[in-house]
């Protein structure tokens, strides 16, 4: 497990050079405020002086500090040139250039300001440095900026927030362990990083404290309260160590010999407490926490690992592969269009997710049965009144009554109702039409629609041309088939069947003689209308008889409307006709219009759609603009195949982990 730091030193790389941190890792974040002694801790335990030095705020970007064990007689340094350099540097954004300590504060402080300005401003890029040395242990930390109160000449106005929410984003990360470097000689409870760690992390279940400056408490006090956490409440420890001067800075005083001073102190001031505290101790700490923690995150981390590959090829998907020939390209998405096409209106699809319940041909079928259902539903007897067909039957009589059922009245009775018929039968032809469109715009394949609109557009647009083309003679053989019906009643249509045989007989008969039968009484299939009645009375005229309407007084139209036992039986045989021959037509009508639908519109559609889609896009001029992609779906694509190379790369050094 020695190299486990190093492999995720490795993601890490990854994620660096991608820009983007795809997953949060397991690491370690250093945070405190501006002076607090993070550049020293950080010295010490590489045990090289090579962190910029400065007064006000010196680290402005993250720097990932990855520390590799690297012995004089590792492999490595062979392939890298440096058998004779104890100790050496790399930056990630120098390609492998190798830097000798003393170089790498310059290339910090220049990477520094091309990330982020000359001023005092900070920047969220990171900085990746790997020290190589048989000193260090294999560990990696993150140093952040030092947090402030007040900005400086050069800084903005709102620099203390952006610095706030530059160390949350990274100590937010639940897999994050946070360093917490607190001065000893300053108050502990307003120390603005412990409260800062404390809000991300209020059980302290993934905080280390680290206690600086012992040595320049003020005297008569001592950090016992603290050291023992008394003081700072958090889990994973609280370490003291004591930091180089200002002075032995200035002094070139090496970090060997602060070391010795470090441990001479401890031991002096806080001898019970020597083993638990100094920079060894907490060098020996961080790496074996980071281990540790490394450990118990990995599942998660492949997890997520996974689930960013997953999202990859699923957006991937989404933007399609690079097209290199657009012909055979386009041909297979129209076949695979025109073969979706022709199975949803054949049926057999599975029930939608969608909120449209029926789909294609269910719903034609459903629009079918609607139209007849429609049509036979209707009882012509309840759309006409008695006092009507009354009048129709005296006018069409002329001087001689009905022997039995005028024909004259039957045609004035039936035709308006066939000639009903069109205007629903129409609209189920539109009706069907619009189905059609509204699967074309359903099935056309998702991932072509959204990565090339042209092709949905042009697709649907010829979809569109083609049922207003065949809807035509559909609409004009709809027109026709209510036209023939309306031009001809055929009376030899009037066969009964045996129940309708049985009730015309009992119509046939007198009451008397259904009586003495014992038949039941059959009433009037048409009901009395008050209305119609008082608008024949207002009709009724006082002029001369022989130069007006005859009917002078309501007495006289009352007579007329009055119906002998004759006049109830024709009554009664022309309401069986009448409804026998409606059910008749309107079946014969639905059922046309239903079979002139399927021929000239969906057959057709399903026949000829693919050859008016070949010869409407396959032409030179018009190829080349249906395959215009959104100018974002390209950077798209190569973003994720760049993000999924990385990552599968990644899921390989997990794989590793044993």
């Amino acid at each position: 497990m020695e190299t486990l730091i190093t492999k995720f030193n490795t993601i890490q790389d990854q994620f660096r050079l991608l820009r983007e941190d795809p997953i949060e890792l397991p690491q370690i974040v250093v945070v405190g405020i501006q002076s607090a002694g993070k550049s020293s801790v950080l010295e010490a335990i590489v045990q090289q002086s090579f962190l910029p030095r400065g007064t006000g705020m010196v680290t402005r970007c993250p720097l990932i500090l990855q520390l590799i064990t690297c012995p004089m007689t590792d492999a490595r340094r062979d392939s890298k040139g440096t058998t004779d350099i104890e100790q050496w540097g790399e930056f990630l954004h120098a390609d492998g250039q190798i830097f000798e300590m003393t170089d790498i504060r310059s290339e910090i402080e220049k990477e520094t300001i091309r990330l982020a300005g000359v001023n005092k401003n900070i920047s969220h890029d990171k900085i990746t440095l790997k020290v190589f040395s048989p000193r260090v242990p294999n560990l990696t930390l993150v140093d952040l900026p030092g947090m402030i109160k007040v900005p400086v000449e050069g800084q903005p106005s709102d620099i203390e927030k952006q610095i706030r929410e530059l160390l949350s984003l990274y100590i937010n990360n639940p897999l994050s362990i946070i360093l917490a470097v607190v001065p000893a000689n300053m108050d502990m409870a307003a120390n603005e990083g412990l409260k800062l760690a404390k809000k991300a992390d209020p059980d302290g279940s993934r905080t280390l404290a680290v206690l600086t400056k012992l040595d320049l408490m003020d005297e008569g006090t001592d950090a016992y309260q603290a050291l023992t956490g008394k003081v700072i409440p958090v889990k994973l420890g609280i370490i003291g160590v004591v930091n180089r001067s200002q002075k032995a800075i200035v002094d070139k005083k090496s970090i060997e010999d602060m070391l010795r001073d470090e441990r001479k102190f401890l031991k002096k001031k806080y001898p019970d407490l020597l083993s638990k505290n100094g920079t060894p101790y907490l060098t020996e700490t961080l790496s074996n926490l980071l281990l540790d923690h490394i450990r118990t995150c990995l599942p998660r981390v492949k997890d997520r690992v996974q689930n960013e590959i997953l999202k990859c090829e699923n957006d991937l998907k989404i933007c399609g592969e690079v097209i290199t020939d657009k012909k055979k390209y386009l041909s297979r998405v129209l076949s695979d269009f025109c073969n979706e096409v022709s199975k949803v209106l054949e049926g057999g699809q599975p029930a939608p997710e969608s909120s449209k319940l029926l789909i294609g041909g269910a719903h034609i079928c459903y629009l079918f049965n609607r139209l007849q259902t429609g049509f036979t539903s209707v009882v012509p007897c309840d759309l006409y009144c008695l006092e009507r067909v009354t009048m129709m039957i005296r006018n069409a009589s002329g001087p001689r009554p009905p022997f039995l059922v005028s024909e004259q009245v039957l045609e004035d009775l039936v035709k308006p109702l066939i000639a009903e018929f069109r205007k629903p039968s129409l609209t189920c032809v539109k009706a069907v039409m619009m189905e059609i469109k509204h699967v074309g715009n359903e099935k056309f394949p998702l991932d072509v629609g959204s990565r090339f609109p042209v092709i949905k557009e042009k697709a649907v647009k010829i979809l569109d041309d083609v049922l207003t083309e065949y809807s035509r003679p559909a609409l004009d053989m709809v027109n026709t088939t209510i036209d023939i019906e309306l031009g001809h009643i055929t009376y030899g249509q009037f066969q009964l069947d045996d129940a309708m045989e049985k009730q015309l007989q009992i119509a046939l008969k007198t009451p008397d003689e259904r009586a003495k039968l014992g038949l039941p009484e059959l009433p009037i299939p048409f009901k009395t209308d008050v209305k119609y009645v008082d608008s024949l009375k207002r009709k009724v005229k006082t002029s001369d008889w022989e130069y007006s309407d005859p009917i002078q007084s309501e007495s006289e139209l009352r007579k007329i409307l009055q119906l002998n036992a004759n006049d109830e039986k024709h009554m009664r045989i022309l309401g069986l006709m009448l409804n026998h021959y409606y059910q008749l037509v309107s079946k014969k009508v639905a059922d046309t219009v239903a079979k002139t639908i399927m021929h000239f519109v969906v057959n057709e559609v399903k026949r000829y759609l693919h050859g008016k889609l070949t010869e409407g896009m396959f032409v030179d001029e018009v190829i080349d603009t249906l395959f215009e992609e959104d100018p974002g779906i390209e950077k798209r694509r190569q973003d994720n195949l760049d993000k999924l190379e990385m990552l599968e790369r990644v899921f390989g050094v997990l794989q590793g982990i044993a």
